[in-house]
């Protein structure tokens, strides 16, 4: 991590500026200014918080060693605005960013930054009142390329600017003061770019008289007015720019399009009305330019139809167009179950590619069904003209009922042109001239009992078949009936065209017969005795596989038994001679795909002869047991050159997958990149890149979820628990956007479980920094990050995360962002090493950390003793535990029984009772030359006291001490001799001292040799706290 250090406090020396990437610059005095080399040009940028004009006057008059200026961020004193000649003396800058000028009336002399006049190429203002600013002061300057006010307030004053004809961009962003502004549209007249947003002043009038007078400025090629809540319409005067090429009108008040209202010059290549209340576009709009290439948005709008009349000829134009535009019609309520949507989905279904859009119910528009459409019987826009065809006339003439008919045929052949209308799968029939349409090639024909005639015609040159059938109709009287049959066929569209038309007198006719229809039966007959047939084999095939595998099965047992009889009787007899190779079916053969079984992991070294659940203390080797046939280390086959070559080496870095909660058991395995050179895990994410942060005011409005690739939360904070270190970076590019102002926590970021942390470097959660912070360089002194100084400048704040248990970061939150320019870049999570495991596993979470993944009961440490639980590793690092009780375990035992084979008398009141023999003395905590006992361990002991009074010595008492303070006694009398006894159990600690005393000088406790001993004293320790002693 780099560093800035502040120059104001010593002399000459080197050091580390902020901005961007810091890197180490050249001696320089920058007063109370900050300096930093910028990377890209290695001149100087400046920032100057608060410092009186006439002191960076000064500063830069007397200094030479700060050389040319890439940036000079100036944020005025408070009532400080006046900005005075030859600020920066000879100096030249590049960029000057005028901002957060508060209460201040800015005024600039005209000759502030006259040594800059051939190099200055941006002059920005942000949050400034600029009434009383005359430009005059960019008078003369040749390179300006990019003058931008934000936020900026009596931008009236913009009419005072000088003649620029450099200028290329011109933005004006949530500014006040359009009412009383007389746009300088003369002195940017080669102005290619105009931004205006986000201005709440600027309506429909002002818009067109501002752009009227830009009509001069013929470069003009991008026009953005976003977000500009009063622009209702799209303003005429755009077909006076005629280099015009993209506008921006999203997020406007735009309810409708009026015809030719959308005219371009030029080619056009963005076309932006996304989240306006559009709701009709009027035929024509888009006929006046060329939208080819261009990518057109109506996302967003109240738009219900998507009209043929309307859209058509620019998606031909971009069909036919060498780098396609599209147009994109999400989020409407564009209605697709009525005939409207039928030119595009059945009709013209090769123009779908270049549009995005869905319907009112989001269904996709490339979802929908084309049949759909002919089943509502939906006229087609398709117009086909038909070559002349060959007409079949036929007369039927009957003079009674019992004559046969007399037959006359004519065939009249018409020169006239047809044009005919067809649909694909489309089916209409009318009376009178009716036509029918199909799929495929269909004839239409009238018959009845008398056949007469057929004919069939076809033009050679347009590929049109003509079908005429004449038949003959029967009548009750005279009568006379023409009968006229038109089959066409369209080539290569699979649309035939009949049309019939019949004439009749008066006379009832007898009805001709239905069309004969075909038999489809015998189809269905084939097709169910295929089927049939393929599912006979199917089931002799399974059959026979499964007889197979059966077969294979047998002689594979059959072979291991025998084999396994020769190996052993062929190492008996000759075992110089045994090649384990020869068994084939074990080789193993390195181009076979499988997933490899994980290493088994005895218990760490450090446990010693820690007990494992249902097993004796891990000692030496262990005997791994797998469902896989295992040949011993000594008879292991030596591989040969060949499966050497064939073996591939593993990656020092590459992508690999690992299951950090546990093989088999919790969430899935995750792929991740690995360093095994290095032992270090990258877990990566989709807010790798540099993020732009939109503009909101509130805490916290705008957020970013964080989607790790190929893992789950489970997993990512698995990984943290098991490794050694984790950290994840974060950078923070900010314009005005604080992170943390007067407690106010603006932005944030959620850990791991969804909890909000504040602190952006390091490892302390409780104290809000970024690595400025922790390493001093912040812009301001009072401050631990440097976007908290809430100023529009473009700062930056870095952060390295280090507090593993609350990484990864799963969201971050940014608000009050008033600016353009904030951005946020977040790494991925590094972990490193293996975590170490705790001496003693204190829980199954630990156990779960060592490596434990089998469910059952395990022995753990307590607060004092040695506890037992079930343990539940289903769920991976979330294991359940459930308590079941203590285990008396102890690190030696402790115990002794002493006696007194004599009469007892203190010749000191309070004097320890002494013992002359000792039975059993085990741990040797017992003295019984000094009668005091000294607690080797920590925990709980039982002691029990016997003695028998001589009542001729008088009262007194036997006492229990502990470390010199009195702690029980028992009482003995003088009226017959008795026993004494004094049980007790007590806590003690280590080193602790116990001792018995008789009360009296006088006190007797007797014994003889005829008796044996009556005096006894034991010890035992119950329970150890073995992880305090």
């Amino acid at each position: 991590m780099n560093l800035i250090i502040r120059t104001g406090q010593f002399p000459l020396f080197l050091f580390y500026v902020l901005l961007g990437c810091i890197n180490q610059t050249d001696a320089a005095n920058c007063g109370r200014c900050f300096c930093s080399e910028d990377v890209a040009t290695s001149d100087q940028n400046v920032i100057c918080l608060g410092v009186p004009f006439a002191e960076i006057k000064t500063t830069f008059a007397v200094n030479t060693g700060i050389g040319n200026i890439n940036r000079f961020d100036i944020v005025p004193e408070v009532g400080d605005n006046q900005i005075p000649a030859r600020l920066l003396g000879l100096h030249t800058v590049r960029i000057i960013h005028l901002a957060s000028c508060g209460n201040n009336l800015m005024e600039i002399n005209r000759n502030a930054f006259d040594s800059s006049s051939d190099t200055t190429q941006e002059f920005v203002v942000y949050d400034c009142d600029i009434k009383s600013l005359i430009w005059s002061f960019l008078d003369g300057f040749t390179r300006v390329n990019l003058l931008q006010l934000e936020g900026a307030t009596n931008i009236q004053s913009l009419g005072t600017l000088p003649s620029l004809p450099s200028l290329k961009r011109l933005s004006i962003t949530n500014c006040k003061g359009f009412g009383s502004l007389n746009f300088p549209g003369s002195s940017v007249s080669g102005l290619q770019n105009l931004v205006m947003t986000e201005n709440t002043e600027l309506n429909d009038g002002k818009l067109e008289s501002i752009l009227a007078t830009l009509v001069s400025a013929k470069s003009l090629e991008t026009v953005s007015l976003k977000n500009n809540p009063y622009i209702s319409a799209v303003p005429s005067t755009l077909a006076r720019l005629v280099a015009l090429h993209s506008l921006d009108l999203s997020l406007c008040d735009v309810n409708s399009i009026l015809s030719d209202s959308l005219s371009f010059s030029t080619a056009v290549r963005k076309l932006d009305l996304t989240q306006n209340f559009l709701a009709d576009i009027s035929d024509n709009s888009f006929e006046k330019g060329y939208y080819g290439n261009a990518k057109v948005s109506l996302d967003n709008n109240k738009l219900i139809e998507f009209s043929f009349t309307v859209f058509f000829k620019i998606l031909k134009e971009m069909q036919t167009s060498g780098t396609p535009g599209s147009v994109s019609i999400r989020n409407n309520p564009v209605k697709c179950d009525d005939c409207q949507m039928a030119w595009l989905i059945r009709d013209y279904r090769e123009l779908l590619p270049f549009v995005s859009g869905n319907c009112s119910n989001s269904t996709e528009f490339q979802d929908l069904n084309p049949s759909w459409y002919d089943d509502q019987l939906c006229d087609s826009l398709i117009t086909t003209t038909l070559e002349p065809t060959t007409k079949l006339q036929t007369t039927f003439e009957t003079t009674s009922e019992s004559e046969p008919p007399t037959i006359s045929e004519s065939a009249t052949s018409t020169s006239d042109r047809t044009s005919t209308t067809v649909t694909a799968g489309q089916d209409t029939t009318s009376t009178g001239t009716g036509t029918t349409v199909s799929q495929g090639e269909t004839t239409t024909t009238s018959s009845s009992t008398t056949s007469t005639d057929s004919n069939n015609t076809t033009n050679p040159s347009s590929g049109i078949t003509t079908s005429s059938t004449g038949s003959q109709t029967v009548t009750s009287d005279s009568s006379t009936t023409t009968t006229t049959t038109t089959t066409t066929k369209i080539p290569n569209s699979n649309i035939t065209s009949s049309s019939t038309t019949s004439s009749s007198g008066s006379s009832p006719t007898q009805s001709p017969d239905l069309p004969t229809e075909i038999n489809y039966d015998i189809f269905f007959y084939i097709l169910y005795g295929v089927l049939g047939g393929i599912a006979l084999i199917l089931i002799f095939g399974f059959i026979l596989l499964d007889y197979k595998r059966r077969k294979v099965l047998r002689t594979r047992t059959s072979l291991d038994v025998s084999s396994s009889r020769d190996s052993s009787l062929s190492r008996r007899i000759a075992p110089e001679s045994h090649d384990p190779r020869s068994l084939q079916q074990r080789t193993l053969d390195p181009r076979v795909s499988y997933v490899r079984m994980p290493e088994p992991r005895p218990p760490p070294a450090h446990l010693g002869n820690y007990q494992q659940s249902g097993g004796p203390s891990y000692r030496g080797h262990v005997s791994i047991t797998t469902p896989y046939q295992q040949q011993s280390a000594k008879n292991q086959a030596t591989p040969s050159e060949d499966q050497r070559q064939r073996i591939p080496e593993s990656k020092e870095v590459g992508n690999d997958w690992i299951d950090p909660d546990g093989l088999g058991i919790g969430d899935g395995a995750i792929y991740v990149e690995c360093d095994m050179k290095t032992g270090t895990t990258y877990l990566g994410h989709d807010s790798e890149a540099t993020i732009d942060i939109p503009k909101c005011n509130d805490p916290g409005c705008y957020s970013r979820p964080i989607l790790y690739q190929n893992t789950t939360a489970k997993q990512a904070k698995a990984l943290a628990e098991i490794s050694a270190e984790c950290h994840q970076t974060i950078q923070v590019n900010c314009l005005g956007g604080p992170l943390t102002v007067q407690d106010v926590n603006y932005a944030w970021w959620n850990d791991v479980d969804g909890n909000i942390q504040t602190f952006w470097s390091g490892s302390d959660a409780n104290v809000h920094t970024c690595q400025c912070g922790i390493d001093n360089y912040c812009v301001r002194p009072d401050l631990e990050c440097n976007c908290d100084a809430n100023v529009a400048v473009p700062l930056t704040d870095n952060g390295n995360i280090q507090l593993k248990n609350v990484l990864p970061v799963t969201k971050l939150n940014f608000g009050r962002t008033i600016h353009d320019g904030g951005s946020h870049t977040l790494g991925k999570l590094i972990c490193s090493g293996k975590s170490t495991p705790p001496e003693y596993p204190s829980s199954c979470a630990d156990l779960w950390r060592i490596g434990h993944t089998l469910n059952g009961f395990y022995p753990i440490r307590g607060d004092k003793y040695v506890e037992f639980v079930h343990c539940d590793f289903t769920l991976g690092q979330n294991v359940e535990q459930n308590r079941i009780g203590f285990v008396d375990v102890k690190s030696k035992p402790v115990q002794f029984y002493v006696q007194s084979s004599k009469s007892i008398s203190q010749p000191l009141a309070d004097s320890p009772i002494l013992f002359d023999e000792e039975t059993l003395n085990e741990g040797g905590a017992m003295d019984k030359t000094t009668g005091i006992f000294t607690a080797p361990k920590s925990g709980t002991y039982l002691f029990d006291f016997s003695g028998v009074s001589d009542p001729q010595q008088g009262v007194f008492s036997v006492v229990f001490y502990v470390n010199g303070a009195k702690r029980g006694s028992t009482l003995a009398d003088n009226l017959s001799q008795s026993t004494v006894t004094l049980p007790s159990i007590w806590h003690l600690n280590k080193d602790d001292k116990v001792k018995l005393s008789i009360s009296t000088t006088t006190g007797t406790l007797f014994s003889n040799l005829l008796d044996g001993p009556l005096t006894h004293f034991t010890g035992i320790l119950l329970e150890e706290d073995i992880f305090t002693s």
